[in-house]
């Protein structure tokens, strides 16, 4: 089978990251926890992804949940404060800055598509970091 290079378009992981949260995950070594690790994601021929930045809002909302005839449908709340969402997001782009630095070249930022092409090249994953913002419904 030909080997292909993957390109996630959305992940979690910044928010389990070691870097950003004393009890979280060392991205660098290989877990049985979660989605995503460097490791793993070298063996799955990762190339690059969108990694998440994410405020949760201040208070979670009530009676969010409303079981449908055919599942169920989640309301999210509203916008976040700027201010308030400013110290994770902060917080989650440091950690993201430090795990970059530690690892040797493997992972780095990527901000077009000329960037990612150049990290492929060099055997690099690309992270191109966005923001998930808060949704208005989901419905299963």
């Amino acid at each position: 089978m030909k080997k292909f290079d993957v390109f996630d378009g959305h992940n979690d992981a910044v928010q389990s990251l070691v870097d950003y949260k004393p009890a979280g995950r060392d991205f660098l070594v290989r877990s049985e926890t979660g989605h995503l690790d460097l490791p793993r994601a070298l063996e799955g021929s990762l190339a690059g992804g969108l990694f998440a930045l994410h405020a949760r809002p201040e208070r979670q909302p009530e009676n969010d949940l409303t079981i449908t005839s055919d599942g169920y449908e989640v309301t999210y709340t509203g916008t976040v404060d700027p201010d308030y969402a400013r110290r994770p997001i902060d917080g989650q782009l440091s950690a993201m800055k430090a795990l970059i630095g530690r690892s040797s070249g493997q992972m780095r930022f990527a901000m077009s598509v000329n960037d990612i092409e150049i990290a492929r090249t060099e055997n690099a994953i690309a992270v191109v970091l966005h923001m998930e913002g808060p949704k208005r419904s989901i419905r299963n």
